[in-house]
């Protein structure tokens, strides 16, 4: 399929656009702020969203519980309210991202595994990034294509002017942007030995998926992790991002996941869906839980968001 490359249109300026320019305005006002008064704006623009939001809040409030059934009714609200706080401080990290500088920036973070990395990659194979989508995952990509320089798949939006937005700022972080329906190309990519980043924890394809455990809860998860490792012959590297306790930084990690993957299907889905657990349980508040992540059930199983 022809790559789609967003462009801008003189359509973006009329009134019904208006709303994403002055928030895109105020986004950028606030990446002017010190870091502590950025965290603070992300903290009330996830209370904002929280109240604002219920039917939001009831998706995030199911997955949550389905996923945290250990915990204790309040301990779920509190995380709930978490994730929202986490939220609004990822779209401020958008910001940051897109526009601070980076000699700011590099005083923010720290990185571990780039020897890891660069041992793989000498195996002249390409190295795929796995991650999964957490609140600071824009701004943890922007840390790791400074470090070593990357290209990513993501997801295109269905309103065009965030579309172009993203295009736009996202192209002069990565060496390329690949549309998630473009797997061939990112083939390609790997066989000529490049990294690239790819995320398949989001709406999976119902023909390129199997249903597995996910937190205990059998779901619709991706196989097309494996295949694309079996069809390039790359070796797969965990890359995550986290926000640091206290706010006042960012850890960007990465470690190989050995012997994936191991021919089995079901098994290798399982395996990365345990790899992606153990991420978001250091820090479950920093997963985005604001989408129906369980939507797609086993034939016959009760819809959980039916009444969302």
């Amino acid at each position: 399929m022809k790559k789609q490359i967003p462009h801008f249109k003189f359509a973006f300026l009329l009134p019904q656009y208006w709303p994403i320019w002055i928030i895109i305005g105020i986004l950028r006002l606030i990446v002017f702020l010190p870091h502590s008064g950025r965290m603070c704006c992300g903290r009330i623009l996830g209370d904002m969203v929280y109240f604002l939001s219920p039917k939001l809040r009831k998706i995030t409030t199911i997955n949550i519980g389905l996923c945290f059934k250990e915990k204790s009714e309040e301990e779920r609200r509190a995380l709930v309210r978490k994730s929202y706080h986490s939220l609004g401080k990822g779209i401020i990290e958008t910001g940051m991202a897109w526009w601070l500088s980076t000699e700011k920036l590099k005083s923010l973070y720290e990185v571990s595994g780039l020897d890891t990395l660069d041992t793989l990659q000498a195996q002249k194979k390409g190295v795929l990034l796995f991650g999964i989508h957490q609140s600071s995952t824009e701004l943890g990509g922007r840390i790791a294509a400074l470090n070593r320089p990357l290209h990513v798949m993501y997801q295109p939006t269905r309103n065009p002017l965030l579309d172009w937005l993203m295009y736009r700022y996202r192209s002069r972080i990565y060496l390329s942007l690949i549309p998630s329906h473009d797997v061939r190309r990112l083939i390609r990519l790997l066989q000529d030995n490049e990294r690239v980043w790819y995320a398949p924890d989001q709406a999976p394809s119902p023909r390129r998926s199997v249903y597995v455990p996910f937190f205990n809860v059998l779901t619709a998860s991706s196989t097309t992790t494996s295949q694309i490792l079996e069809l390039s012959g790359s070796p797969v590297m965990v890359c995550t991002y986290s926000r640091r306790a206290d706010d006042k930084g960012y850890v960007v990690e990465g470690y190989p996941l050995k012997d994936f993957p191991a021919g089995n299907v079901e098994g290798d889905a399982l395996r990365l869906n345990q790899v992606s657990e153990s991420i978001i349980r250091q820090y479950p508040e920093q997963y985005l839980w604001q989408y129906k992540r369980f939507k797609a059930t086993p034939p016959g199983e009760v819809d959980v968001y039916a009444e969302v």
